[in-house]
């Protein structure tokens, strides 16, 4: 069975910002959320890695692409 440990309350607090502020801001909370969860799963395998070559930085170069996306006629 899968722990819950805090999921269940960052699910309610999701749904909250739907209610309260509407669906673009819960679509961009569950995209940012998304991304969290994705740059800490990647920094605990680099770290895993790092540490099973023994070497304290990895040698690949990572480049980060933009994990969102920008609408029509929005400025950088």
């Amino acid at each position: 069975m899968i722990e819950l440990d805090g999921l269940d309350e960052l699910i309610a607090k999701i749904l909250m910002l739907r209610k309260s502020l509407g669906k673009r801001i819960y679509r961009d909370a569950i995209t940012k959320a998304s991304a969290a969860v994705g740059q800490t799963a990647l920094a605990e395998a680099e770290r895993r890695a790092a540490k099973r070559s023994g070497k304290r930085r990895p040698t690949a170069v990572v480049i980060r692409f933009p994990v969102t996306r920008r609408k029509p006629g929005e400025q950088r």
